[in-house]
């Protein structure tokens, strides 16, 4: 745990654009952000996952984007969504990727439409079906997650994709 907080300020210290004979502010800016986010701070919560990914901890990265993302926070959705796709942090799931991508981009966020619009390729019928399930079980569990409606029948996957199973 310690090599890990000795590099999280080594970012902020460099994120922050502190020099190095700053370390005492770089921990407590640290521990600032860390209090706002254990608060529920969402934009707080994203800003740490930000660091903790830097950091190359995408674990930790993953569980501040979804704290983040349950509260509404499009580009922690977003995040969070690209961990699945990848397999960084969590393990790879399209059809958790696509539902996190889904509630970002209810919220309009460009990349998670991208991402979406993406990973829909390489899904068939059924995973998008469970998707937008997934989807709306992340909003009905954590209703400031935003904007899913209530799944209805998908329309069928775009040509070149998977074909259905």
């Amino acid at each position: 745990m310690k090599p890990l907080v000795v590099l999280l300020c080594a970012l902020l210290l460099a994120l922050a654009g502190c020099h190095t004979s700053q370390p005492e502010k770089v921990t407590r800016d640290l521990a600032r952000l860390h209090a706002r986010a254990e608060h529920g701070g969402a934009g707080a919560q994203y800003e740490l996952g930000r660091a903790y990914a830097e950091a190359w901890n995408a674990q930790e990265a993953s569980v501040w984007y979804r704290k983040a993302g349950e509260q509404g926070l499009s580009d922690a959705q977003y995040a969070l969504g690209q961990n699945y796709f990848t397999g960084e942090g969590v393990p790879r799931n399209n059809i958790e990727a696509y539902a996190w991508f889904s509630l970002a981009a209810a919220q309009e966020n460009r990349l998670a439409i991208n991402a979406r619009n993406k990973i829909i390729r390489q899904m068939t019928r059924a995973e998008l079906e469970e998707g937008n399930r997934r989807a709306f079980d992340l909003v009905t569990q954590h209703p400031r997650a935003k904007g899913v409606a209530k799944p209805t029948e998908p329309a069928p996957p775009p040509a070149g994709s998977r074909k259905a199973r």
